[in-house]
Protein backbone atom coordinates (compact mmCIF):
# COMPACT_ATOMS: atom_id res chain seq x y z
CA UNK A 1 0.00 0.00 0.00
CA UNK A 2 3.46 2.12 0.60
CA UNK A 3 3.79 2.91 -3.08
CA UNK A 4 0.05 3.35 -4.16
CA UNK A 5 -1.06 6.35 -2.67
CA UNK A 6 1.67 8.68 -4.02
CA UNK A 7 1.81 7.43 -7.32
CA UNK A 8 -2.08 7.84 -7.22
CA UNK A 9 -1.50 11.56 -5.73
CA UNK A 10 1.04 11.80 -8.51
CA UNK A 11 -1.33 10.65 -11.14
CA UNK A 12 -4.25 13.16 -9.87
CA UNK A 13 -2.09 16.22 -10.12
CA UNK A 14 -0.94 15.66 -13.51
CA UNK A 15 -4.48 14.97 -14.18
CA UNK A 16 -5.66 18.05 -13.08
CA UNK A 17 -2.65 20.26 -14.40
CA UNK A 18 -2.98 18.70 -17.90
CA UNK A 19 -7.17 19.37 -17.35
CA UNK A 20 -6.48 23.02 -16.42
CA UNK A 21 -4.40 23.80 -19.28
CA UNK A 22 -6.62 21.72 -21.87
CA UNK A 23 -9.96 23.46 -20.79
CA UNK A 24 -8.85 26.61 -22.18
CA UNK A 25 -9.44 26.86 -25.92
CA UNK A 26 -8.55 30.64 -25.60
CA UNK A 27 -4.79 31.79 -26.03
CA UNK A 28 -3.69 33.18 -22.62
CA UNK A 29 -4.51 36.65 -21.65
CA UNK A 30 -7.84 36.51 -24.39
CA UNK A 31 -10.93 36.73 -22.90
CA UNK A 32 -12.70 33.44 -22.02
CA UNK A 33 -16.31 32.46 -22.92
CA UNK A 34 -17.21 35.22 -19.42
CA UNK A 35 -15.63 38.05 -21.57
CA UNK A 36 -12.85 38.96 -19.23
CA UNK A 37 -9.60 37.19 -18.89
CA UNK A 38 -9.62 34.92 -16.20
CA UNK A 39 -13.02 35.02 -14.89
CA UNK A 40 -13.32 32.99 -11.57
CA UNK A 41 -15.59 30.25 -11.49
CA UNK A 42 -18.33 29.14 -8.96
CA UNK A 43 -21.79 30.78 -6.84
CA UNK A 44 -20.97 32.74 -4.19
CA UNK A 45 -22.47 30.72 -1.11
CA UNK A 46 -25.86 31.40 -0.22
CA UNK A 47 -26.75 31.72 -3.58
CA UNK A 48 -28.85 29.50 -5.74
CA UNK A 49 -27.81 28.07 -8.71
CA UNK A 50 -25.29 26.14 -10.31
CA UNK A 51 -21.53 26.42 -11.04
CA UNK A 52 -21.09 29.50 -13.07
CA UNK A 53 -18.65 32.13 -14.33
CA UNK A 54 -19.30 35.29 -12.28
CA UNK A 55 -18.37 38.68 -12.64
CA UNK A 56 -15.76 38.98 -9.66
CA UNK A 57 -11.88 39.90 -9.25
CA UNK A 58 -9.70 36.96 -10.20
CA UNK A 59 -7.63 37.29 -7.15
CA UNK A 60 -11.04 35.72 -5.32
CA UNK A 61 -11.75 32.23 -3.66
CA UNK A 62 -13.70 30.20 -6.65
CA UNK A 63 -14.56 26.80 -6.91
CA UNK A 64 -13.32 25.67 -10.59
CA UNK A 65 -14.26 22.43 -10.23
CA UNK A 66 -16.39 19.28 -8.28
CA UNK A 67 -16.72 15.75 -9.87
CA UNK A 68 -17.85 12.70 -8.04
CA UNK A 69 -15.73 9.86 -9.30
CA UNK A 70 -15.30 5.98 -8.91
CA UNK A 71 -12.50 3.66 -9.78
CA UNK A 72 -10.74 0.46 -8.40
CA UNK A 73 -9.55 3.21 -5.36
CA UNK A 74 -13.04 3.38 -4.26
CA UNK A 75 -15.75 6.30 -4.68
CA UNK A 76 -14.20 10.07 -4.11
CA UNK A 77 -14.61 13.39 -4.66
CA UNK A 78 -12.38 15.89 -5.91
CA UNK A 79 -12.77 19.62 -6.02
CA UNK A 80 -10.30 22.26 -7.58
CA UNK A 81 -10.30 25.70 -5.82
CA UNK A 82 -8.92 28.92 -7.25
CA UNK A 83 -7.56 30.35 -4.16
CA UNK A 84 -6.61 33.88 -5.16
CA UNK A 85 -3.82 33.73 -2.12
CA UNK A 86 -5.67 32.07 0.70
CA UNK A 87 -5.73 28.87 2.06
CA UNK A 88 -9.13 27.12 2.09
CA UNK A 89 -11.33 25.10 3.94
CA UNK A 90 -13.58 22.78 2.36
CA UNK A 91 -16.61 20.73 3.52
CA UNK A 92 -19.05 18.68 1.63
CA UNK A 93 -22.65 19.30 1.94
CA UNK A 94 -25.96 17.15 1.72
CA UNK A 95 -27.44 19.79 -0.77
CA UNK A 96 -31.00 18.86 0.36
CA UNK A 97 -30.68 19.35 3.88
CA UNK A 98 -27.65 21.98 3.74
CA UNK A 99 -25.75 19.85 6.58
CA UNK A 100 -22.15 18.64 6.73
CA UNK A 101 -21.49 15.19 5.05
CA UNK A 102 -20.49 12.60 7.34
CA UNK A 103 -19.41 10.40 4.09
CA UNK A 104 -16.18 11.19 3.66
CA UNK A 105 -13.50 9.47 5.88
CA UNK A 106 -12.39 11.37 8.76
CA UNK A 107 -8.87 12.51 8.93
CA UNK A 108 -8.69 11.21 5.06
CA UNK A 109 -8.95 14.60 3.11
CA UNK A 110 -6.32 15.56 1.15
CA UNK A 111 -5.32 18.80 -0.35
CA UNK A 112 -2.37 19.38 -3.03
CA UNK A 113 -1.35 22.82 -4.32
CA UNK A 114 -1.07 22.89 -8.20
CA UNK A 115 -0.02 26.68 -9.84
CA UNK A 116 -2.49 28.58 -8.67
CA UNK A 117 -5.07 26.25 -7.09
CA UNK A 118 -5.47 23.77 -4.38
CA UNK A 119 -7.14 20.14 -5.58
CA UNK A 120 -8.61 18.81 -2.56
CA UNK A 121 -9.75 14.88 -2.46
CA UNK A 122 -12.35 13.45 -0.28
CA UNK A 123 -12.15 9.60 0.20
CA UNK A 124 -15.25 7.55 1.20
CA UNK A 125 -15.48 6.22 4.13
CA UNK A 126 -15.59 2.76 4.26
CA UNK A 127 -17.02 2.15 7.81
CA UNK A 128 -19.18 5.23 8.57
CA UNK A 129 -20.51 5.95 11.97
CA UNK A 130 -24.45 6.15 11.63
CA UNK A 131 -26.26 6.42 8.25
CA UNK A 132 -24.80 8.45 5.59
CA UNK A 133 -26.00 9.96 2.42
CA UNK A 134 -24.78 7.97 -0.73
CA UNK A 135 -23.45 10.86 -3.25
CA UNK A 136 -24.42 8.68 -6.07
CA UNK A 137 -27.78 8.95 -4.90
CA UNK A 138 -28.40 12.17 -2.86
CA UNK A 139 -27.59 15.79 -4.09
CA UNK A 140 -23.84 17.31 -2.94
CA UNK A 141 -22.28 20.42 -2.78
CA UNK A 142 -19.13 22.16 -1.34
CA UNK A 143 -18.28 24.55 0.73
CA UNK A 144 -15.22 26.06 0.43
CA UNK A 145 -13.89 29.38 3.23
CA UNK A 146 -11.05 31.54 2.43
CA UNK A 147 -8.96 30.72 5.71
CA UNK A 148 -8.91 34.02 7.98
CA UNK A 149 -12.22 35.53 6.03
CA UNK A 150 -15.87 35.42 5.56
CA UNK A 151 -15.26 34.82 1.69
CA UNK A 152 -17.13 31.17 0.56
CA UNK A 153 -17.90 29.85 -2.77
CA UNK A 154 -20.22 26.67 -2.57
CA UNK A 155 -20.87 25.02 -6.15
CA UNK A 156 -22.61 21.53 -7.25
CA UNK A 157 -20.61 18.47 -7.03
CA UNK A 158 -20.70 16.69 -10.48
CA UNK A 159 -22.13 13.27 -11.11
CA UNK A 160 -24.30 13.67 -7.70
CA UNK A 161 -28.05 14.53 -8.62
CA UNK A 162 -29.17 17.92 -9.05
CA UNK A 163 -31.30 19.25 -5.87
CA UNK A 164 -34.76 19.76 -6.69
CA UNK A 165 -35.40 23.80 -6.26
CA UNK A 166 -38.30 24.96 -4.95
Amino acid sequence: MGGTLPKAALLLLCFFSLAIVACSQEPFGDPDRAGSPHAPRGTLAGEAGDLTVSGESPRQLTIEGARLQTGEEGVRIIVVVGHGGYFPECVLLEAVRGTESLWPQAGATEMAQVDESYVVVFREDPHPVGKVADPRNTPYSVLCVAESTTRAVEAHVEGTPRASRK
